[in-house]
């Protein structure tokens, strides 16, 4: 891998906003009138994660409802790009080849309860035993994250993490993944930044 930084945590909904604000920018999911919960929802979008809940009241919330068109706009706008997939494992494992980003041992008590109901969506950062030894915060758990990198299913993307509505510690691992199309968004997906490391 070339040298690379990834951000600390997740894109947020106060960020997404400043960035569709500066760009008047409409996402995906907002141009089809609707987006994927459990089943799909036609009143979700980044500015609704669930009927009811309005994410400007969550501003530190990581933002979801974003396709990768709309996570790549993003990176470009911030002078970013989306991590490969290979940068996303990396940035996970470090040169320990660790299994999650803590460790190798499962310890649900690095995340949030994977028992627990309802909308597990909670400001980035806020497990910081779930952390890399690099500090880089949520890479398991909190929300499934996009990659630019393609399956090889034809224009499918990659994204990497696990999220709160998983319930299998093997979805956690540095080497898990899942994948759908570019124009696909839910409730359980969002994505962070990278950036080159010049003269490295």
């Amino acid at each position: 891998l070339e040298p690379f930084s990834l951000d600390k945590t997740e894109v947020t909904n106060a960020e997404f906003k400043t960035f569709v604000d500066a760009e008047t920018y409409v996402t995906t999911a907002e141009e089809r009138g609707y987006s994927w919960d459990i089943t799909r929802c036609r009143r979700c979008s980044w500015r609704s994660p669930q009927p009811g809940r309005d994410a400007l009241d969550h501003p530190r919330d990581p933002v979801v409802h974003v396709s990768w068109t709309d996570a790549r706009a993003y990176c470009q706008w911030a002078g970013g790009r989306l991590p490969t997939e290979d940068e996303g494992e990396y940035a996970a494992r470090g040169k320990e080849r660790r299994t999650f980003p803590w460790g190798d041992e499962w310890d649900a008590n690095r995340l949030r309860d994977v028992r627990s109901e309802g909308v597990g969506l909670e400001p980035v950062g806020c497990h910081p035993k779930g952390a890399t030894p690099d500090g880089l915060q949520d890479l398991a758990g909190s929300v499934w994250e996009w990659t630019s990198t393609t399956s090889g299913e034809g224009e499918r993307r990659i994204f990497k993490g696990g999220s709160w509505m998983d319930r299998i510690p093997a979805y956690f691992r540095s080497a898990a993944f899942s994948e759908d199309a570019p124009d696909y968004s839910s409730i359980s997906l969002g994505f962070r930044s990278a950036r080159d490391l010049d003269g490295a």
